[in-house]
């Protein structure tokens, strides 16, 4: 192996070794985002909701995308000869996340819509409430989409770069 090489596994190493840390960091620091988010002004139930749902995007998703981005670089670069527990595992964890962040997102969009329309319920406010809550919930959907469809890449991808190694 050439010095080049030696020095990129090195380098590759301690971006992993830095990548984990700041994955569990992010997962251990989700408490304290919530607490950071609902000490920050007078609150309302949608301000409390919204505010978890952030905390929940920023602090979780953020954390296991990155545990599983580094685990996934371990293997392919064969630092690690076998997938890790989270790895072999990481298509129903993002299958998981895909599911939570639709959830929050119809929620989240359900209460903006409902703020909407108050108590005056007319066709044109029906019809605004219905515009809105569809606008609010597609980024959300398409995230949704984007980490199950993740999911499953890495599902199949799994077993071909387990034989693309054996072949080697």
């Amino acid at each position: 192996m050439t010095e080049q090489a030696k020095n990129s596994r090195r380098g590759l190493r301690s971006l992993c070794r830095v990548g984990a840390i700041a994955g569990w960091a992010l997962i251990a620091c989700f408490p304290l985002g919530v607490c950071r988010f609902l000490t920050v002004h007078p609150m309302s139930k949608a301000y409390v909701f919204h505010n978890c749902y952030l905390a929940t995007k920023e602090y979780i998703l953020a954390g296991f995308l990155v545990l599983g981005a580094v685990q996934f670089v371990r293997y392919l670069s064969d630092l690690d000869h076998e997938p890790q527990k989270l790895l072999r595992s990481f298509h129903l964890v993002l299958f998981a996340l895909a599911v939570g962040v639709l959830i929050l997102e119809v929620v989240y969009a359900g209460i903006m819509s409902s703020t909407l329309l108050r108590s005056d319920v007319s066709v044109l406010r029906i019809s605004l409430g219905s515009i809105a809550f569809l606008l609010q919930l597609l980024p959300g959907l398409a995230q949704a989409l984007i980490l199950a469809g993740t999911g499953l890449a890495i599902r199949l991808a799994l077993p071909i770069i387990a034989e693309s190694k054996t072949l080697a």
